[in-house]
C-alpha cells in the first residue's frame, strides 16, 4: 500500500464531494442507519459541507492509496483549537495502519499553537467514540441533537504521533 495525504483543492470541491460522500455513506449505513434514502442523505450532507468548505479555516485532507481516494479528514482550526469534524476511511482499509500514518502526517502539518482538540460523535457510533477516547479525548456533554461532545489536549495527540 502506498499511502499519502494531501489537502483537497477547494476549487474542485464540487467534483470531490460526491466521492467523499460515497465513503461516508458506506460506513454510516452500517453504523448509524437513518432510514433516509441515499439521495436525501447526500442532499442534507452536501447542504452542510459545501458552504462550510467555502470558509478559509475549513480543510479536507484526502487519504490516498496511490491515486485512489480511500478516506478523508475534515477539520478546522481557530485560535488554539483543532475541531475534528469528520474522519472516514473505506472499510477495506480499516486496520491497515493508515490511521496512525495519517495522524503522524497531520501533527507535522498543523499549527504549533494548538492546545485543545474537540469532536462530536453520534452516541450509537461506538467505533468513533472508541477512536476519540484512544486519541485522549473525553466526553464532556451531550448536545440537544443527541451528539456527544468530546474534548482533549492536543499535546496528547502530538506526543503520540510525533514519533
Amino acid at each position: 500500500m502506498n499511502f499519502r495525504f494531501e489537502y483537497a483543492d477547494k476549487n474542485q470541491i464540487d467534483d470531490l464531494l460526491p466521492s467523499l460522500f460515497d465513503i461516508l455513506y458506506a460506513n454510516m449505513r452500517e453504523i448509524t442507519p437513518s432510514g433516509k434514502s441515499r439521495e436525501e442523505e447526500f442532499n442534507g450532507w452536501f447542504s452542510e459541507v459545501y458552504p462550510a468548505m467555502q470558509k478559509a479555516p475549513r480543510q479536507i485532507v484526502l487519504m490516498l492509496d496511490g491515486d485512489k481516494i480511500i478516506g478523508y479528514f475534515q477539520y478546522y482550526t481557530r485560535d488554539a483549537l483543532l475541531m475534528m469534524e469528520e474522519i472516514q476511511i473505506k472499510k477495506e482499509y480499516h486496520g491497515s495502519g493508515i490511521f496512525g500514518k495519517f495522524y503522524s502526517w497531520l501533527v507535522r502539518e498543523l499549527p504549533d499553537n494548538l492546545e485543545t482538540v474537540e469532536a462530536f460523535a453520534d452516541r450509537r457510533n461506538t467505533k468513533s467514540r472508541s477512536i476519540l477516547n484512544h486519541l485522549g479525548l473525553i466526553e464532556i456533554s451531550t448536545e440537544e441533537n443527541g451528539l456527544l461532545h468530546f474534548r482533549g489536549e492536543y499535546d496528547n495527540i502530538k506526543e503520540r504521533y510525533s514519533k
